[in-house]
């Protein structure tokens, strides 16, 4: 019996496959219906998924929602070998006219993660056949995301577009045949939200005007005034819409006739004369009126002293129509995913450790936004003791975890402009793409001399949620630990063996490093390694200047044995005041290093 006939049975009205519980088909405030469908259309080969087909609503219609129900435990691969892992179960959609799409997973039980980032144009699969997810031009929000506004169980979704009609492959992540799966494995739904690409102004050579899509505008050889190019899009053909515009010559982008200036607005015959290619209603690039990007003035717009623009609008920060314009992605990438693991700085071991610094690097993550926590695993435990001086470990904040922070590029020296990137510790988890990071030199009050560190990389679903338990150390959306040591203090160069070793001991090798490193000489050692010297009592690093006449003093004092002469902590209601312990805070305690 079909799933038609229990529900007629049932004394229902059957609405068809696919068809979704709610009237308007999910559209509620953004959220999508968690109606399940009877028939499961995918499929363990993308031939094998049956196409739901959606018709694309007029221009300016609200957006219509597909629902789509299956699930993946049946997924077998290999399938798509371009695809890493090659795990891989198939929906198939096709769309009857241009439109703006977007896929999600939301009222999935899992969440659904990772999740591919593309949608593949033939089947089977074949490499450059792909699109990636791309930000929607019209709203402001990103290519990829999960959760809010569309998933707030925490379940991914994707732009897509403008897509031009036809039938497309969407590959979820499935690794069921891995024990366990690494990954989701289990029923799933989807909602594929189209909506008509919209209309606009479109610019065809010789300045007639034709309101037309972004696509179709492109098939014609005309200029859409619409995003990315046009911000705010001019949606109807009016008067002149077109008659002025840019002319991309060898002279390269003019917007005005010369000379320049003054000058009138280029038009279509002064371009030819200038034997250049017209591209009507833009300008060569925004103007300077306003800081806000959708609020600029293009060159014939009047700037009145309040910075508001009065007249024709185009974006700062759009490209200028002679550039070359942004082809669409056709790589394929996992998002979401269990964040990697840190990798160690290769001039670190087996043993040659920084004092004030700990120093790794990111790889590419398949979450495009990570976290990396920094756990204070043993702090200060000094062998041999200093001889002249305290040698007491800082145990009050072992277990402790702080974040790195935003990273910033510095120079080696004034005289050696090589840059690098570096970033402070601090209390609050700081989200972004490290992968594009080479090398990150991380310092703080809290990175302190003949210590271990553990840091960690906490997935994008984390922010927020640090202190639950998928988040903290061993749950499902934290990578595992990177141990990382620190040397003895002073210890600076290369002639030095492990912390713990009784023979570890700063030397006249150290001290000449530093002096060299003051002399930028080649084959001295990198500030990361040679800056010892704290701006106040708990050893804040400041980076900027050149190692010096701050840092060469220290070395000598630890060569003499003195000891660490910070303290990382910091008294609650007397946050000037350096401490290790609550005693040195008396009344003012308790010692803390956050918040």
């Amino acid at each position: 019996m079909t799933a038609g006939a229990v529900c007629v049975g049932a004394g229902g009205v059957f609405g068809g496959f696919g068809s979704s519980c709610d009237v308007d088909q999910g559209w509620d405030e953004g959220q999508q219906s968690c109606c399940p469908q009877p028939l499961f259309t995918g499929g363990d080969n993308c031939e094998d998924a049956i196409i739901n087909v959606i018709l694309v609503p007029d221009p300016g219609d609200p957006p219509v929602v597909a629902t789509i129900s299956g699930s993946n435990v049946p997924a077998t691969g290999p399938d798509c070998p371009i695809l890493v892992g090659d795990l891989v179960w198939w929906e198939a959609f096709a769309i009857t006219d241009c439109a703006l799409v977007r896929i999600d997973a939301c009222c999935t039980v899992g969440p659904f993660l990772p999740w591919w980032d593309c949608l593949m144009l033939t089947c089977p699969c074949a490499a450059g056949a792909a699109v990636t997810a791309s930000p929607n031009p019209y709203i402001p929000e990103p290519a990829s995301c999960i959760g809010a506004p569309y998933c707030p169980d925490g379940n991914p979704w994707l732009w897509f577009g403008p897509l031009a009609a036809g039938t497309y492959y969407y590959p979820l992540y499935s690794p069921c045949p891995v024990a366990p799966p690494l990954g989701f494995c289990g029923p799933y739904q989807m909602h594929i939200t189209v909506e008509a690409c919209p209309v606009a102004a479109c610019c065809l050579p010789g300045g007639v005007c034709a309101e037309v899509n972004s696509p179709s505008c492109d098939a014609l050889g005309g200029t859409f005034l619409g995003p990315p190019n046009r911000y705010p899009a001019v949606t109807a053909c009016m008067a002149g819409a077109c008659g002025t515009g840019s002319c991309c010559s060898p002279a390269g982008c003019q917007d005005r006739i010369p000379p320049i200036p003054p000058g009138p607005l280029m038009t279509p015959a002064a371009c030819a004369g200038l034997g250049g290619a017209y591209y009507g209603g833009l300008r060569c690039h925004g103007g300077v009126c306003s800081n806000d990007l959708f609020q600029s003035c293009s060159s014939d717009a009047e700037c009145p002293p309040d910075g508001t623009c009065v007249g024709d609008s185009q974006q700062l920060s759009q490209r200028s129509p002679c550039d070359p314009p942004a082809l669409p992605g056709t790589d394929c990438k996992l998002r979401c995913g269990p964040p990697t693991v840190p990798l160690p700085d290769p001039a670190d071991f087996p043993d040659h450790w920084k004092p004030r610094f700990i120093s790794f690097s990111v790889p590419g993550a398949v979450c495009a936004e990570t976290a990396l926590r920094v756990k204070l695993t043993s702090l200060h435990h000094v062998m041999p003791l200093y001889t002249d001086g305290s040698s007491i470990p800082f145990t009050l904040f072992e277990g402790q975890s702080m974040y790195v922070g935003p990273p910033v590029t510095y120079i080696e020296s004034e005289s050696t402009l090589t840059p690098f990137l570096a970033s402070h510790l601090q209390c609050a988890a700081h989200y972004r793409d490290w992968s594009t990071i080479t090398l990150l030199h991380v310092t703080g009050e809290a990175i302190v001399p003949s210590s271990e560190y553990g840091v960690e990389n906490l997935a994008a679903s984390c922010m927020g949620n640090e202190t639950t338990a998928p988040c903290l150390s061993g749950g499902a959306n934290v990578s595992a630990a990177l141990t990382i040591k620190t040397s003895r203090w002073g210890d600076a160069e290369i002639a030095f063996q492990v912390p713990t070793d009784p023979a570890s001991q700063p030397d006249f090798d150290d001290i000449g490093s530093l002096v060299n490193k003051f002399k930028s000489l080649p084959g001295a050692p990198i500030k990361a390694r040679a800056k010892l010297a704290g701006v106040d009592a708990r050893g804040l690093m400041d980076i900027s200047p050149d190692v010096g006449f701050d840092d060469i003093p220290l070395c000598v004092d630890a060569f003499k044995g003195r000891a660490y002469p910070y303290k990382p902590g910091k008294c609650t209601s007397a946050p000037a005041t350096a401490c290790i312990a609550d005693a040195d805070c008396g009344a003012n305690g308790p010692c803390i290093l956050c918040p």
